[in-house]
């Protein structure tokens, strides 16, 4: 184990030494479009991540190594047909070493087609559909909502970002916005199969307990006021596969789970953190209505609070302070009739509870316990072109879990360190790095654990 973090130190140090020795540079948020032609634009990235994985809690395994490669090239095309955006973002993302970018456990022949290069998003969305602001948006699209914390891109893995199928219609105005929608599929994903017995060679259903026939849906409205520092949020997320109930021919839906939520921020300027000032956000939301079990089915009561504060000095190196407050209620498994863990499964996942993603599944242990994760983060910009920013998280759960020990009821998980960094190269070039360290309590886990990323992002 000293090994490991040894390691992971180590490499941190380096790469940070390259990022306070390198050219000079300056933080840029937003990637710089190409003009192809008059209404055509090129936008793009390329990012090679460098993983070293310690996350298994156990002191006798080494680091896990990886290194993942995500392309993407997006075209838009604007007023070509009066009144009309089109935009198509193709992407490749692959495990390098490893020729199976989907991981299914089987490495593809070497002279097999790569079917990974795709359509991440591609759209259409019409303007001023009889009055100004108006606007229908069908196809390929993101569905990202306030603070992300509901609904948001995904953006850490290489295969992101979440996008959906479906359509989009709605008014863009000041001070009110306001857009319906529906998508399909769990997660932005959703697949169709052949019959099989029409064309068994070709087509091949991957398991005999799933049903493709019956959609997984999402539909929803969202209502943004004053320059979308308040949001009302709604959506109805089913999914329609039927769940047998045992010693029954009834059958309910897997899940009918309607959320609603309230999104706010304040500012004291958009340019609080490189110029000094004051940031708060929050959210607040309330799921209902039913889940499928075996049991029969459960009715859904739960919810989710969270609550950030930040302040940066008016000083020229801009340190700053922050501390964020994330809850989410749980559900014991005592009383198989109701449920109250709160479903987050669309949210950035890299983004909230930390950076080594340990609490990312909602359905299972400890994070259907209900979670609490107080954050502690200090931020510095001793450079112009450098960042550095350490989160602290005490993550504890709501319910009470059985300690490994003696299986005594307990709440604390442990605590994690992220020690985040970034230094722009130039306009379009950065690099990021971060080391990770969660020691948890003996009770949840037996051995620390450790996480350490370098990526190279370029866009332009």
């Amino acid at each position: 184990m000293k090994r490991l973090f040894r390691g992971v130190f180590v490499r941190s140090v380096l790469v940070l030494t390259v990022a306070f020795t390198g050219a000079q540079g300056w933080f840029e948020e937003c990637a710089r479009a190409l003009e192809l032609a008059p209404g055509v634009m090129l936008d793009g990235q390329f990012r090679p991540r460098l993983e070293f994985d310690g996350r298994d809690f156990d002191a006798d395994t080494p680091l896990d190594q990886y290194a993942t490669f995500r392309t993407r090239l997006g075209f838009t095309l604007t007023d070509i047909v009066p009144n009309t955006i089109g935009y198509l973002r193709l992407s490749d993302s692959r495990s390098m070493g490893f020729t199976d970018p989907y991981n299914t456990g089987r490495p593809s022949p070497p002279n097999r087609q790569d079917t990974n290069l795709g359509a991440v998003e591609v759209w259409l969305e019409l303007h001023d559909l009889g009055f100004p602001g108006s606007f229908f948006k069908i196809g390929r699209q993101d569905n990202n909502q306030g603070g992300e914390r509901l609904i948001g891109p995904g953006d850490w893995q290489h295969t992101g970002p979440r996008t959906f199928d479906g359509l989009r219609l709605g008014y863009r105005g000041e001070p009110v916005k306001l857009a319906l929608w529906h998508f399909y599929g769990k997660n932005g994903d959703r697949h169709w199969y052949a019959d099989q017995d029409e064309l068994p060679q070709k087509y091949k259903v991957p398991g005999d307990d799933e049903d493709f026939t019956r959609d997984h849906t999402m539909t929803g409205f969202d209502l943004r006021l004053l320059a979308d520092t308040v949001q009302l949020l709604y959506y109805l997320d089913r999914d329609a596969k039927q769940v047998q109930v045992t010693g029954r021919s009834a059958t309910n839906d897997a899940w009918f789970r309607h959320t609603a939520a309230v999104y706010g921020e304040y500012l004291t300027k958009k340019t609080w953190r490189t110029e000094g000032g004051f940031a708060s956000r929050g959210t607040a939301s309330y799921q209902f209505g039913t889940l499928g079990r075996a049991e029969g089915e459960a009715d859904i009561s739960a919810w989710l609070l969270l609550g950030q504060v930040s302040y940066a000095l008016p000083v020229p190196t801009t340190p700053w302070l922050g501390l964020t407050l994330d809850l989410t209620s749980g559900d014991a498994g005592t009383d198989p009739a109701k449920e109250h863990s709160f479903n987050d499964d669309y949210h950035s996942k890299h983004q909230y509870r930390g950076h080594m993603d340990l609490f990312s599944d909602p359905t299972s242990e400890p994070i259907s316990l209900g979670m609490l994760d107080l954050v502690a983060t200090v931020g510095w910009q001793p450079l112009k072109q450098v960042s550095l920013q350490l989160d602290t998280h005490l993550f504890r759960t709501g319910e009470a879990y059985a300690s490994r020990i003696d299986q005594s009821s307990q709440h604390v998980l442990g605590v994690e360190f992220d020690l985040l960094s970034r230094y722009v190269i130039q306009k379009g070039l950065e690099v990021g790095v971060g080391g990770c360290v969660f020691l948890p309590s003996e009770e949840w886990q037996g051995d620390r654990a450790a996480f350490q990323y370098t990526t190279l992002n370029y866009v332009f």
